[in-house]
């Protein structure tokens, strides 16, 4: 009995070990990847959002400032939050998104600061 916990015990940790090491490396390769780092356009040319990075992106609008939002995303979801000039506690959202290369629809249907109640298409410029 002695010798079969001898060689099943350390099994066990090893497995553990391999099981641990893997979800972290998927969780490090979902995100942040850049996937949206760049400059999107409308299609309709009304609406411009600059991701600077994986986590901070500007929209600058007709009153000539960039209007600073925070974000996170997984595989199908966005979520933003302002934190722009005009200093105003918003709660974040959370909007599905598809993208495909250089094209990008967020759906803000549910709505979110400072957009339109509809699906935005975007393309990276």
């Amino acid at each position: 009995m002695k010798k079969i916990l001898n060689y099943t015990l350390p099994g066990i940790l090893l497995l553990f070990l391999a099981v641990t090491l893997s979800c972290e490396k998927e969780n490090e390769k979902d995100y942040p990847d850049g996937r949206f780092i760049g400059t999107w356009a409308s299609l309709d040319q009304q609406d411009t959002l600059i991701f600077i990075s994986d986590d901070i992106l500007f929209r600058p609008l007709s009153d000539g400032l960039k209007h600073t939002y925070i974000y996170n995303y997984t595989n199908d979801s966005i979520t933003l939050q302002y934190k722009g000039p005009y200093m105003i506690l918003v709660e974040p959202s959370t909007h599905l998104y598809f993208l495909d290369g250089n094209n990008l629809e967020i759906d803000f249907i549910n709505g979110g600061y400072g957009f339109n109640r509809e699906l935005i298409s975007f393309k990276r410029e």
